[in-house]
């Protein structure tokens, strides 16, 4: 990768104007520069767009965030975006969790509408009736559902599975978020770390030079600790990027199910394939195509389900119970048959209904709280969006060119001597902040242009955000076996 260095003039110390150009170190490419090369490789200047939501490009509905090639044949062979999506598909153990949820709910499914088992039963009357056995026989029982209730059950279980399905493919899409958020954060720091690390060597050489000419006595004690300042704020700058570059590598590690992966370089490119997006088409997308609300939406058809199946619930079960019995004291052979119909006089299942039908009225009005929600927390986006946006306009055809072309003007009165080494200094510092905070900008583009692509799903590794899964009512309550048979 080429070294995004900011044009080292800080080697330049007081020096005469004739011996100052042989003290110069060589220009490398800046960040602005490459910058530049990839709008000409684009053929589109970002910096002429509108900023309104209004008038921006509409995005693609099948963006895909990911890196581009990257323009230099140096390039050092990393991971990429696309391995790191594949890791953590494999390894994050949420995926896993919410895909047992989906199995979970297809085995309530399965069991909710299966028919109640017989019952085989002995039965003994009268034993000891005339010094006999007395009756001796059994019957068999069976329950019959009515009413339409395992039907409704299972389509109770049905909902709870697509559910949990939009739940599955919600975490994907987050998970997927966030190591996408991450590994732009990283790739970003890891252009702040090369800045920060050719800082400090460029630093380091402008103090020799300073404390060189010290004891020749051709600057002041005070060029010496401008110098060492400059140093010390360069080794500050650089530990900084090292520790965040460490947070984000390590935050994708863990979210890609790996957390002792070694750290190693990333393959990508911060200035390509820019996503552009309106608030109206953003705004539409997510009411259509959030799974968070598709999950909302299908808890009030599970509402229905649920009240419908409360309201059949009084109509009874019919038992039956039919067997033979042989009588020892008569020497005669016995049929017993009963039919049990419970009477709903008292219980029919009015308070069950009454909580159901308040039920689906607080699941239609989650929908419409959904809705706002998603609205509310993409207004928030959206902002952070277009303010980030425009920040990496500013960079890109005002503040980088024209801190540029401050710090050439300086660097060529400095060399002329028209120009103190204090005010090429702080040139110096200027441009290196701009091309740190330039870095920031579009760090802060990618993360909330991610986030809105992919729905405003983002934490993948917080706890509690799938839907719980409810059972069910079973087919009927078990009746207690009928003291009547053999009477």
């Amino acid at each position: 990768m080429p070294k995004y260095v900011v044009i080292a003039v800080g080697v330049l110390v007081i020096m005469q104007p004739a011996a100052r150009a042989e003290r110069l170190p060589p220009v490398r490419a800046t960040i602005f520069e490459l910058s530049i090369r990839a709008l000409e490789e684009q053929q589109e200047s970002f910096a002429d767009e509108p900023t309104q939501p209004e008038t921006l490009e509409q995005p693609s509905r099948d963006m895909r965030l990911q890196t581009l090639p990257d323009g230099s044949p140096n390039e050092p062979s990393g991971i990429t975006l696309e391995e790191l999506e594949r890791i953590a598909l494999t390894n994050n153990p949420t995926l896993t969790k919410a895909a047992a949820s989906v199995e979970a709910g297809r085995g309530t499914w399965m069991q909710s509408g299966l028919y109640p088992n017989p019952n085989l039963a002995y039965l003994g009357n009268e034993i000891g009736d005339q010094s006999t056995a007395g009756k001796q026989g059994g019957y068999i029982e069976q329950e019959f559902v009515r009413g339409g209730k395992l039907p409704l059950n299972r389509a109770i279980a049905a909902r709870d599975i697509e559910i949990a399905q939009r739940d599955f493919a919600a975490q994907k899409l987050r998970l997927l978020n966030d190591v996408r958020i991450h590994f732009y954060a990283a790739l970003v720091a890891q252009h702040q770390l090369d800045i920060t690390r050719d800082l400090v060597d460029v630093g380091d050489r402008a103090l020799q030079a300073a404390e060189d000419l010290l004891e020749a006595k051709e600057v002041s004690r005070i060029d010496v600790l401008q110098a060492r300042v400059e140093v010390n704020e360069a080794q500050l700058a650089l530990a900084n990027s090292q520790n965040r570059f460490q947070a984000e590598w390590r935050s994708i590690a863990a979210l890609i199910g790996v957390p002792g992966m070694v750290e190693t370089r990333l393959q990508g490119d911060v200035l390509g394939n820019m996503p552009k997006f309106s608030w109206e088409e953003s705004i539409g997308r997510i009411l259509v195509e959030s799974p968070e609300l598709a999950a909302t939406r299908l808890g009030v058809e599970r509402a229905v389900c649920s009240l419908r199946r409360a309201r059949v619930e009084p109509i009874p079960n019919v038992t039956i119970q039919a067997g033979p019995q042989y009588d020892l004291a008569a020497h005669r052979t016995l049929t017993n048959a009963v039919l049990v119909l419970p009477t709903p006089l008292f219980n029919r299942n009015q308070g069950n209904i009454r909580r159901a039908e308040a039920d689906l009225r607080a699941a239609r009005a989650e929908v419409a709280r959904r809705e706002l929600e998603l609205t509310a927390r993409l207004a928030s986006a959206f902002e952070r969006y277009l303010n980030a946006r425009n920040q990496s306009q500013q960079y890109r055809g005002k503040i980088m060119p024209n801190a540029r072309e401050a710090l050439e003007l300086v660097t060529s009165g400095y060399r002329q001597g028209e120009l103190s080494y204090l005010a090429l200094l702080t040139t110096q510092r200027t441009y290196v902040r701009t091309n740190l905070a330039y870095l920031d900008a579009l760090r802060e583009l990618w993360e909330t242009s991610i986030t809105i692509d992919g729905l405003l799903l983002t934490d993948s590794l917080q706890a509690n955000r799938e839907t719980v899964i409810a059972r069910p009512p079973t087919a009927a309550t078990p009746l207690p076996m009928s003291p009547l048979i053999g009477r």
